[in-house]
Parts: C-alpha cells; sequence; structure tokens
C-alpha cells in the first residue's frame, strides 16, 4: 500500500516536470543539429502552448529538414491568428526556400504594406527581414517607418547597421554621421561601430569616406565640434598623431579652449612613444598661460615627455642631458618642490645620478624631497630606495644597506618590502657578505612575487 501512496504523491511531480524536461530535450537536440528528435518535442510544445519562441523553433527545425509544406502551413496558420507583419516575412522566406521568388516577393510587399505607425513595429518588421539577409527590404521597411512616424531622424544607427552588412560604406557612414547630428550622446556607439567595420590601420577606401565625410561636416558647420572630435579620434586610430595635433590645435583655438583636448592628446601620444608630439601639445598648453587649471599639469607632462624622448636614446647627447636637466630645474622652481610634485623630483634626480654622473646634486635632490612634509608612506619609501642606489654609486654601501633596511621593517609584507631587502641582499653579495646575503635570499625565495622570488634564485 505505502508504495502505491509514494507512487501517486509523486506522479503529479513528474508530470508537472515533463513540460520543462521535453523543452531542455528539444533545445539539446537543435543545438546538435538534430532537427529530426527537436522536431518530436517542438511539436509537441507548441500544441501545449503555441508561444511565439516555439513557433520560431519549430519553423526553424521544419526548413532545416526542408519539410517546406509544414512549414508553409504553420506560417500560414500564424498569419491567419496575427496581424503582425513578421509572419508575413517568414511565409516568404519560405517560398524563398522552395524557389518561388514571386510567392516570397508578395508576401514581403503585404508585409511593409501592413506596417503600422509604431517604432517598434517598424523594428520588428525590419529585423524579420534582416534575419532572412533580406537586406534591402529592411532597409526599406525603416525608411517607410521614417514617413510613417513623420520623422526621418529616427533609425539612422539601425539603416547603419544595414548598410554595413550590405557593403555599402559610403551611406553607413553618411547614416551615422546624421545620428550625431540629431543625438551626439551616441558618440561611443559610433565610434565602436566604426572601428568593427573599417580597419584604421591601413589607409584604404574606407578610411577615406570617413576622412571626406568629416570634413565636409566640418566645413559645413565648424561650430559642430562633435565631427571634429571624431576626425581627431580617427587620426588616434590610425596612429596619426601628427595630424590628430594639427586638428585639436586648431580646434582648441577656434573655441578658446583650455587645452582639455590637447593634455588628452599628450597623454595617448606619450603612451604610444611618440614622444615629439607629446612634447607639443604639453608645450602647447603650457603656453596657454599659468592661470588655466592644466598649466600645472602640462609643465608636468612636457617634463616627463621630454625626458622620455632623451633617455630613450642609445646614446643621448650631453647638451640634450643638460637641457633635460635645466627643464626639470625650472619646472619645480615654478610649481614648487611639494608632495605633488616628488615625481618630477625623482625624475630630476635619476638624470642626474645616472645620466650625468652628478650623484652630489642627485643626493640633495632626494633629500629635499624626503624633507617635505606630510609624504605618503610608500613615496617616502620609494624615495629612500632611489636615495639609497644613489650611496651605492657612490660607493656607500653601509649608508645604502641602512636605507634599504628602513624600508624593509616598514613594509616587510609588502612588495615594496621585498624589493628593498633583495637589494640589500645584492649590495652583501658585491661587498662580500655572503652568509648575511645568503639569508635574506632564502626568505625572498619563497616571495609572493615571482618576480622577487626569481630575482633572488638568479642572484
Amino acid at each position: 500500500m505505502r508504495p502505491l501512496l509514494l507512487l501517486l504523491f509523486l506522479l503529479p511531480a513528474a508530470l508537472g516536470a515533463q513540460p520543462g524536461t521535453d523543452e531542455q530535450l528539444a533545445t539539446q537536440y537543435f543545438q546538435q543539429g538534430d532537427y529530426e528528435r527537436a522536431l518530436l518535442y517542438y511539436e509537441k510544445l507548441y500544441r501545449q502552448n503555441n508561444t511565439p519562441f516555439f513557433y520560431d523553433q519549430l519553423l526553424k527545425s521544419y526548413t532545416a529538414l526542408q519539410r517546406y509544406d509544414d512549414a508553409e502551413k504553420l506560417a500560414k496558420e500564424r498569419v491567419r491568428r496575427s496581424d503582425d507583419p513578421k509572419y508575413l516575412i517568414d511565409l516568404g522566406g519560405v517560398y524563398k526556400l522552395m524557389g518561388d521568388e514571386d510567392k516570397a516577393r508578395q508576401q514581403y510587399d503585404k508585409a511593409l504594406k501592413d506596417m503600422r505607425a509604431d517604432q517598434n513595429g517598424v523594428r520588428t518588421v525590419a529585423n524579420a527581414f534582416s534575419k532572412e539577409g533580406e537586406y534591402d527590404r529592411a532597409i526599406e521597411a525603416y525608411e517607410r517607418g521614417q514617413k510613417l512616424l513623420r520623422n526621418d531622424q529616427i533609425f539612422n544607427y539601425e539603416l547603419a547597421t544595414l548598410y554595413a552588412a550590405k557593403g555599402d560604406m559610403e551611406r553607413m557612414i553618411t547614416s551615422f554621421m546624421d545620428l550625431l547630428a540629431v543625438n551626439e550622446n551616441y558618440i561611443q556607439s559610433v565610434q565602436n561601430s566604426l572601428g568593427r567595420y573599417i580597419d584604421f590601420e591601413v589607409r584604404d577606401e574606407r578610411s577615406d569616406l570617413l576622412r571626406t565625410e568629416l570634413l565636409r561636416r566640418i566645413q559645413r558647420d565648424p561650430s559642430r565640434e562633435i565631427y571634429q572630435d571624431l576626425l581627431i579620434w580617427m587620426y588616434v586610430q590610425q596612429k596619426d598623431l601628427t595630424s590628430a595635433f594639427v586638428q585639436s590645435k586648431a580646434m582648441d583655438k577656434r573655441s578658446q579652449g583650455n587645452g582639455d583636448r590637447l593634455m588628452e592628446l599628450g597623454d595617448i601620444a606619450l603612451s604610444n612613444h611618440a614622444y615629439s608630439t607629446a612634447v607639443k601639445c604639453y608645450q602647447y598648453v603650457a603656453d596657454l598661460g599659468g592661470g588655466l587649471p592644466n598649466y600645472p599639469l602640462a609643465r608636468i607632462g612636457l617634463v616627463q615627455a621630454l625626458n622620455e624622448e632623451v633617455t630613450a636614446q642609445a646614446e643621448p647627447a650631453q647638451e640634450d642631458l643638460i637641457r633635460l636637466r635645466d627643464e626639470y630645474r625650472r619646472t619645480l622652481d615654478e610649481l614648487g618642490r611639494l608632495p605633488s610634485t616628488v615625481k618630477l623630483m625623482r625624475g630630476l634626480a635619476r638624470v642626474e645620478a645616472y645620466h650625468l654622473n652628478e650623484t652630489p646634486a642627485a643626493r640633495s635632490t632626494l633629500e629635499q624631497a624626503l624633507a617635505l612634509p606630510n609624504l605618503e608612506p610608500a613615496t617616502e619609501a620609494q624615495l629612500k630606495l632611489d636615495l639609497a642606489d644613489v650611496h651605492v654609486l657612490d660607493g656607500d654601501i653601509w649608508e645604502a644597506s641602512l636605507l634599504y633596511s628602513q624600508v624593509d621593517l616598514d613594509f616587510k609584507y609588502d612588495l615594496i618590502g621585498h624589493e628593498a631587502r633583495f637589494r640589500n641582499a645584492r649590495v652583501s653579495f658585491y661587498a662580500g657578505d655572503f652568509l648575511w646575503c645568503q639569508a635574506q635570499l632564502d626568505v625572498l625565495k619563497a616571495s609572493t612575487s615571482k618576480l622577487i622570488a626569481n630575482d633572488a634564485m638568479e642572484l
């Protein structure tokens, strides 16, 4: 008796779970390309619940198996039960597969004719055409939608993507530009799309079309900065930073700006090792005057760009190094030796110590930095490492070891502390204190930093 009661109790739950199991199996077989088995389940599911999803999957299964008569019957039934033009397009797609182009065209024409003045409805019809590969019809749907809605400024993004799918780059670009004319907030979406459809690493017809259209619109309406920004963006994608600088400079002068675009471009140029362009960008902003908010950052960027430009050379000229050192000092004299300019002071010390062999000046620069109030602990530690390295250059091993040990003690469990211990061990090794050196290296070999651990093992 008890087994029978248990069976009766579990049976409703099992029956209730069956549709979910059928759907899972149908999906699995469909994804595996086993359309015969998928069809068995989708026919059953559609009879139980004729949702649009089950309809779509059933139609796809029929067409995949070339059961076009069944597909036609299914689509016709849907057309009778719904006034959604999408189903006319489905029926037209079936006729196209059957090779009956006339019947397909009749259904497509009727779908376009039955469209209403509704944005979502227009998109549904256009998307249905797109899925059939009928891009011209999809374009026609959007254009008819613009007329029905009496608004020729909508659907520009959708039209642009359809033109791209057709390979019509000229009309794609025009549609994207029309979209920005209406709503500049689409700039990121437009840039992303252009990046997909145009290879900016090569100069070809597509990038030339974009450049020509942008210049045409800039000339027609110089006050619309969005097209100028997009042109600068295009030059950056092409790594043509010189042209980007010329355009950014002209734009900033025309709008009497404060150099924001030039600062951004300078940072991009610096990260791309285009040091001469970075110098021009920062110099332009610095020349605007000290009263602007970008001035301090421009002066700092200018020195950093000059530093990279000079020190990147295999054998920098002595006069270039002296000019770089003097630029560092002038900038620090103007901006002040402050916690916010410590990075500049460290850069100056490197030039003095490692390029000009002016170790006393480098020590003085770093000691001034260490004497500044309210330094961040990590900044102070880095300055101590820099100063210790200069002491090593001078052969003052004990003073260097003292500074390394201070950083090691203060940051025992941090990467900078491990770095300090490694440098201390290296100094001890070259000084001949092998036992102490070995003890420190044994600890570092277990470091969580792979780089430090590898350095320790190499030493």
